[in-house]
C-alpha cells in the first residue's frame, strides 16, 4: 500500500528530471519512504544563496549500474578530505553518505553516493525544522568556493545548487526529502581526486571572514526521518582502527520487514546504522565520519 501511493511522486520525478536535460542537476535519489518528513523543513522558508559562484563548474554523472563492481569502495579522497573539514570548521556534527547501490529515481545509473563523490552533511535540528544559522554558512561557504573546489551540486533545505548552470544556479528542490536535517554535496571528478585549486592549496581552512560557528556536539542521527547513508567500512585503511557493533531497533521502521539503515543490503536509507536490527542485522562501524 505503502508504494502504491507514491508512485505518483515516482513519475513526477522521473518527469522533472527529463526536463532538466543538459542541466544534470537532479540526483532524485532519496528513498520515498522519507516522503513524510516534506513538513519538518524550515518553517524560514527555502535556502537562499547569498553571493554567487564567477562561471560554472563541470557537472560529472554517475556512471550506469553494473553492480558493486561499478562503486569506488568508499569516499573518494577529495570528498573525505572535504567532509572533514567541513565537520572541523562549520556547525556540521558528522558527514556519511558512502552507499554502493542504484540511483533511486533511475535504476540504470549508479548512485552519486555509490561513486564516492557524495557525501551528506548533517546539520543539528532546530525544534524538528532546518538551523539555518548552522547549515546556511555551510552551503553558501561551498557556492562561493564551488569553482576552486570542484563542488558541482548542493542539497539544502528545500534548495537545488547547480555549479554547471549558467545565470542562477539554485532552485526550489521538491524531492520526497527536504533535506533540512543534511546538506547532499558532490564533486566532479577533478574535486574528487582533489586537483582543483583549493585542495591544492592544502584545503585546511575557510576564507577570511568566514565564522565557521562552534560544532554543538549534538547527533541528529536519532531523527527517523535521516537520511543516514553509510559510513566507510571498518576495513578501510584510511578509515578508523576500531570497530564495534551496532543493533538497536530505533529506526521509526524497524521490524516491517525491509532493512532500513542504508547498511549492506538496505532498501532504504531513511535510518541511523544499526538502528533496524530486526531487519538489517548487528552492524559493524569503525567509529568515525
Amino acid at each position: 500500500m505503502r508504494r502504491a501511493v507514491l508512485l505518483p511522486s515516482l513519475l513526477l520525478l522521473h518527469a522533472c528530471a527529463a526536463e532538466m536535460t543538459g542541466d544534470q542537476p537532479f540526483e532524485g535519489d532519496d528513498p520515498w519512504k522519507t516522503d513524510t518528513v516534506r513538513e519538518a523543513a524550515s518553517a524560514a522558508g527555502r535556502w537562499s544563496p547569498s553571493g554567487s559562484t564567477s562561471g560554472t563548474v563541470r557537472y560529472d554523472g554517475s556512471p550506469a549500474w553494473s553492480g558493486t563492481s561499478g562503486c569506488s569502495g568508499t569516499f573518494t579522497p577529495g570528498a573525505r578530505q572535504l567532509g572533514e573539514h567541513l565537520v572541523a570548521n562549520f556547525a556540521a556534527s558528522r558527514f556519511e553518505g558512502y552507499s554502493c547501490r542504484q540511483n533511486t529515481a533511475n535504476r540504470s545509473q549508479t548512485s552519486m553516493h555509490g561513486t564516492g563523490r557524495a557525501i551528506d552533511v548533517f546539520i543539528p535540528l532546530a525544534g524538528g525544522s532546518a538551523d539555518n544559522d548552522l547549515g546556511d554558512p555551510v552551503a553558501n561557504w561551498l557556492a562561493a568556493n564551488a569553482t576552486e573546489i570542484g563542488v558541482q551540486l548542493i542539497i539544502w533545505d528545500q534548495t537545488i545548487w547547480n555549479g554547471s548552470r549558467s545565470g542562477t544556479k539554485d532552485r526550489a528542490y521538491g524531492g520526497p526529502h527536504p533535506h533540512h536535517d543534511h546538506l547532499h554535496v558532490e564533486l566532479n571528478e577533478d574535486g574528487a581526486a582533489r586537483l582543483t585549486p583549493w585542495f591544492e592549496g592544502g584545503g585546511t581552512s575557510p576564507p577570511p571572514g568566514d565564522d565557521p560557528g562552534t560544532d554543538p556536539g549534538t547527533d541528529p542521527g536519532t531523527d527517523p526521518g535521516g537520511d543516514a547513508g553509510e559510513p566507510p567500512p571498518p576495513s578501510d585503511p584510511d578509515g578508523p582502527a576500531t570497530s564495534s557493533a551496532l543493533c538497536t531497533n530505533a529506526c521509526r521502521w524497524a521490524s516491517d520487514g525491509e532493512c532500513d539503515d542504508g547498511g549492506e543490503g538496505a532498501v532504504y536509507a531513511v535510518c541511523t546504522l544499526g538502528t533496524d536490527c530486526a531487519d538489517c542485522g548487528a552492524r559493524v562501524t569503525g567509529g568515525g565520519s
